[in-house]
């Protein structure tokens, strides 16, 4: 074989070659695209099956870092607002005073005409003091108010009046609590000047002339927690990239 032909050979040889090398790395480079593209719809594409109100199937964390308007925490927010305001009440009616003192008043011309019947035996008189429908006189508060002098007597009426007019100008609110601390009140204010038989009667009698005199206001009471829900300004929810949101079994 002469020179010229080996040459001839060889560089046949290294052209098959280099074609070859060119043709298996561009199968390698093709591999490698489509795999990455794939690779890159497969994750862009998955999804998180969670269904509102059933238990998560698995944990469902943030993709990424994000801040939004949470319309729970909004509302929560507001709620507390809403709780934090307490009821309204009226200002005091100074008219129910005024009637409170006025059937006082009432009560004790009755007892006067009571404890003026020199016809009417002890008994029968102690029976019309119970018949009394808006205040309760027991034997001994009765035995008591027919047995004081026309002095005693005048002073256990004025010191009746002066304390329910004192008591009923503060606010009493229409509510258990309040009205039987107004009732205690009321029985700590006699006038220390009094007998303690006249001290017996002021404190059984002047508590039944208490009576609220503060009442709820509904429309007052809505427009202070309408004012304290619409002050809260809306919550913001932070999520960091790969906290969990949902784990397994929660709602």
């Amino acid at each position: 074989m002469s020179q010229t032909e080996t040459r001839t050979d060889t560089g046949k040889r290294l052209q098959q070659i280099t074609q070859g090398s060119l043709l298996w790395l561009w199968a390698v480079g093709l591999t490698l695209g489509l795999t990455l593209v794939f690779s890159f719809n497969i994750v862009s594409r998955a999804q998180v099956a969670v269904t509102v109100g059933e238990p998560a199937v698995q944990d469902v964390a943030a993709p990424r870092s994000i801040a939004f308007a949470s319309d729970v925490l909004t509302q929560q927010a507001r709620d507390q607002a809403i709780a934090s305001v307490g009821n309204v009440y009226t200002s005091p009616d100074l008219s129910i005073a005024r009637a409170q003192i006025s059937e006082a008043l009432t009560f004790f011309n009755f007892i006067d005409v009571v404890r003026a019947d020199t016809l009417a035996e002890e008994e029968d008189k102690l029976r019309y003091f119970r018949a009394i429908e808006d205040v309760s006189i027991d034997t001994e508060i009765g035995q008591q108010l027919l047995n004081l002098s026309n002095a005693e007597y005048t002073s256990v009426k004025d010191d009746v009046t002066r304390i329910i007019s004192e008591v009923m100008r503060e606010e009493i609110r229409d509510e258990p609590t309040a009205l039987s601390e107004a009732k205690r009140s009321a029985r700590t204010k006699f006038s220390f000047t009094l007998t303690q038989s006249q001290e017996r009667i002021v404190t059984a009698l002047v508590p039944q002339f208490i009576v609220p005199n503060s009442f709820f206001n509904t429309e007052a009471t809505a427009a202070r927690r309408e004012e304290a829900s619409e002050a809260v300004e809306t919550q913001w929810q932070s999520v960091l990239q790969g906290q969990y949101i949902v784990r397994v079994g929660e709602e």
